[in-house]
Order: structure tokens, then sequence, then C-alpha cells
């Protein structure tokens, strides 16, 4: 969605046009706040203090279709895969962009890649995905709150759930047996994965209960401030390296870095009609 998409959201939520009447009185009026709205969304969309996105509502589509999924997130907020912490990207890097939105209590995220080699020996539930070949990660948390998720998913459709209680967790969780501490299995949270020619796509929906760790404040994520981060690991035959991306603007190849994340606040304006 661009800036001016969503003021045209705000301004048609707030109650269309003036009257005839009133509109005389209130041209200068609706001038300021016009130019309030598209600065602040300015702001919001990159250069502000914390470089917060406004993340807008989605119409209600059916998600078994891919065509109505794409076409529901078609004006949503895109975030690129990049390699922020390095001067220029390696050789092997591969194009990825992630659109969000959200509905009702759950996160939406729409996941396009690019990759010419689909790999991944995943087979089961929880298993290290990421070590295992091809994964796009979402990490979440509410903002101000220590805890977060981090979801794994494999071009094949299996998974990997953790709930970290804190940043500490990652250091108990690289003992022997740590990692299984932190899994968890959240049947409330959807993905669908699909290969497409020019690599691979991902579908998920994520409730906000699984961000919280336990029932939200209230059962719609309007308002809602969140931290929020996509992360790549991208395979290649023969390759024994692996090329790691981020949507955040990361100063090391370190994709918990919470404080480097994006800032994601929740918006009433449906878009997707």
């Amino acid at each position: 969605m661009t800036a001016y998409q969503m003021v045209d959201a705000k301004v048609s939520a707030s109650g269309g046009a003036l009257s005839t009447t009133a509109a005389n009185r209130s041209t200068g009026i609706m001038e300021i706040v016009f130019i309030g709205i598209l600065l602040s969304v300015l702001s919001a969309a990159g250069g502000s203090s914390d470089d917060r996105t406004l993340c807008p509502r989605l119409a209600a589509f059916d998600a078994a279709k891919w065509e109505e999924i794409e076409r529901a997130f078609g004006d949503a907020p895109v975030w690129k895969m990049d390699q922020a912490w390095r001067d220029k990207r390696e050789r092997r890097f591969r194009a990825g962009k992630v659109r969000i939105g959200w509905r009702d209590d759950r996160l939406l995220c729409f996941a396009d890649l690019s990759d010419r080699d689909l790999i991944t020996k995943a087979l089961k539930r929880n298993e290290p995905i990421w070590s295992l070949g091809d994964a796009l990660e979402v990490f979440a948390g509410v903002n101000g709150h220590p805890s977060y998720i981090e979801y794994h998913t494999a071009p094949n459709g299996v998974v990997l759930q953790l709930f970290w209680p804190d940043s500490s967790a990652l250091k108990r969780a690289s003992e022997p047996g740590g990692l299984a501490r932190f899994t968890r299995i959240e049947n409330g949270t959807l993905t669908k994965v699909r290969p497409v020619r020019s690599g691979y796509q991902v579908y998920m929906e994520i409730p906000a209960s699984a961000v919280w760790g336990r029932k939200p404040p209230k059962g719609t994520l309007a308002g809602q401030v969140w931290d929020l981060s996509f992360g790549r690991y991208d395979y290649t035959s023969n390759e024994v390296a692996h090329v790691v991306s981020s949507t955040s603007p990361l100063t090391q190849t370190a994709l918990h870095r919470r404080h480097e994340w994006r800032r994601v606040e929740f918006v009433e304006p449906i878009i997707g009609r």
C-alpha cells in the first residue's frame, strides 16, 4: 500500500466528503489534517525513529484459493529480503518479498520467494528446519514484552514452531536437547506452501495468542504494536554454504537481533475489497 492509498483509506474511514455548507469553513482544517496524515504515513513507511509500518486489516477472502490470497494482499505493505549487514549482496542471493496484513486476531503473511533449487530434508514437525534446507522464518513479539515466536516453514510445508520466553532462552536452547524445551505445537496457525515457476510461496495465519503466549488482552489486533521480522535460508545443490537474508535492517548475520526488527502497528483501514 502506498502512502497515498493509506491516506485515502483513512480519509474514507473518517466519513468521506464534507457537506457543501461546511466545506468552505473546513477547507483549511482538512488541508492541515491531510498533510498531517500524509507526513505520518510517509514517516511510518520509512525514516521515522522507530521505522514503524502501518499494517492494514484485510477484507475477507477464501484462504483455500491462492488467487484470492494474492488478490487480498495486492495493496498490502511489502518487505523485501536483503543482506543489510553486507556492503554487497552475496553472488547467490535470490530475491524474496513478504506482504503483511491482519484480520480479527490473526497476523496474515504472504511470502513470494525466488528459488531455482528447492531443497529440504525436513520430514516431520519441529525438526531443525533451518539446518535441513530452504526455510522461511517469521519472528514476532509484542512490543515491550520479552517473549516472541520463531516459526520456520520448509518448501514441502513442514514447520518448526518455537516460543522464546526471553532472549536469554537462546543460550539454554544451545545445550544438548535444549531446543525441544521451546518447541510448540500451535494448531491454530495456518500454513500453506506451493511451488511456483520462480520458486515458492508461503501463506501464514498466526493467532495473537501464539505471540502473546497467552490469551491476548482483546479479540482484535487493532491498535497493537509488534516487533516483526522475516528471515530466509536458501540452499543450493552442490553448495556447502547457504545464503541468509532478512526483511530487517540487521547489522549482523543474526536473525534474533530483536532491537533491529521492524515495528508494526495494526490499523483499521480495510484493503482488498
